[in-house]
């Protein structure tokens, strides 16, 4: 897990929309929400692995539906 918690850039509620993003640049990841930069991540050290985004919410039933997911290299 890279990073855990809420950002005031989250649209949330129903029916909205948010675009999620991921940018390597060699041991930093920086994590972004609807533009806007939430989180960096430094000395990351995986050449290669998985990819997922997961929303738990144990205190309130939530659905999530991501689409249109796309990884580059650059």
């Amino acid at each position: 897990m890279l990073a855990y918690g809420s950002s005031l850039a989250t649209h949330q509620g129903l029916n909205q929309t948010n675009l999620v993003a991921a940018v390597v640049h060699d041991k930093i990841i920086e994590l972004y929400v609807n533009h806007q930069r939430v989180t960096v991540v430094y000395g990351a050290i995986n050449t290669h692995g998985w990819i997922g985004v997961t929303v738990p919410d144990i205190n309130n039933p939530t659905e999530v539906i991501f689409q249109n997911a796309k990884v580059w290299k650059l």
